[in-house]
């Protein structure tokens, strides 16, 4: 009979600690109304975000869909330039940014990293270029998108970050999208055109109609890594929850 009765109690207690649990991970769920998200970002990087019939689509938008959408929430994809990316967040006319890096600070909060790009250094094999390390990128003129010079580690940084008065070394050229870095490239703009191989290889398809796009060429693996990016939030619980999605 006792052995009964202290089953029963140790059930109901099992029972109500599953309640508060519950009851608290539902609280944690719903701090945060589900709402419709204003998500900028760039969206000229195929196959990780591009436009198909206006829809917006690929790996990268589909991603931040997914982790978010356990808590109610849908996105607006708001399409900036890649350099106002944490202005638009901080203006207040966006509430998330994607592919971007920095850390918590000034009322942004930046999320675990969550999509990584490798980039090459690509040139025409007919130039019979030779590149191993971040130095041997001074000898040619290449076009990169815009503020990469700070997106390919702390050396490629520090020789291509603008001086004080906002200029660029000669052989470096920012373009405004990545479709124009490679019509660039195939145009002999530059000698070289720095971008991860997925999205080259898809311009490099799309641009054969406007270009000799099957010249032999090149990819020069210069930084040996990867660039890794965050999405930045104005709401810390946002992206707690973004964060926990993605896991």
């Amino acid at each position: 009979m006792s052995s009964c009765h202290l089953t029963v109690i140790d059930t109901s207690r099992s029972s109500l600690l599953k309640l508060l649990v519950t009851s608290a991970l539902l609280t944690c769920l719903t701090t945060v109304n589900a709402s419709e998200l204003r998500l900028a970002l760039v969206t000229d990087r195929p196959p990780y975000c591009f436009k198909v019939n206006e829809v917006d689509s690929g790996i990268e938008i589909d991603l931040i869909r997914a982790a978010l959408k356990p808590y109610g929430h849908t996105v607006k994809p708001i399409n900036v330039p890649k350099v106002r990316l944490a202005l638009t967040l901080k203006a207040n006319d966006a509430d998330i940014a994607a592919t971007i890096q920095g850390v918590d600070g000034d009322g942004l909060f930046f999320s675990d990293e969550y999509i990584q790009f490798h980039n090459y250094a690509v040139s025409k094999k007919k130039r019979d270029i030779k590149i191993n390390t971040v130095t041997d990128i001074d000898k040619y003129t290449f076009i990169i998108w815009q503020g990469g010079w700070k997106n390919l580690g702390t050396e490629f940084e520090a020789s291509y970050k603008p001086d004080a008065m906002g200029r660029f070394r000669a052989n470096y050229t920012e373009a405004h999208s990545q479709i124009n870095q490679a019509r660039m490239f195939w145009a002999d703009r530059a000698e070289l055109v720095i971008m991860d191989k997925k999205i080259f290889e898809h311009f490099k398809k799309l641009l054969s109609s406007e270009y000799n796009t099957e010249e032999e060429i090149v990819f020069h693996d210069f930084t040996k890594n990867q660039t890794t990016y965050s999405v930045a939030f104005r709401n810390q619980e946002l992206r707690n929850q973004f964060n926990e999605g993605l896991k």
